[in-house]
């Protein structure tokens, strides 16, 4: 939930409403894809990320009269690389 909560956090620090929270009921800012799952996972704060694992967050906001969705895939090994 580490990504879901740094999503959050910068959408409130730039003034930014994420598109996926709450539609159709969906609780999350963000879209977490481990893996094989294909796209539009859900965040998981019982899934532990591994070494060498393939992840892809996909996050969508509004601009003023479109909806734009950026996708970005990381391997874990470049993530830790990232948050230092």
């Amino acid at each position: 939930m580490f990504f879901e909560e740094l999503a959050q956090d910068l959408c409130r620090r730039y003034n930014v409403r994420p598109n996926f929270l709450g539609y159709a009921g969906y609780p999350f800012a963000l879209c977490c894809s481990v893996n094989e799952t294909v796209v539009h996972g859900f965040p998981s704060k019982d899934k532990i990320l591994s070494e060498g694992d393939i992840v892809s967050f996909d996050m969508g906001s509004p601009y003023p009269t479109i909806h734009r969705m950026l996708s970005e895939l990381f391997l874990t090994c470049l993530i830790k690389q990232v948050l230092r």
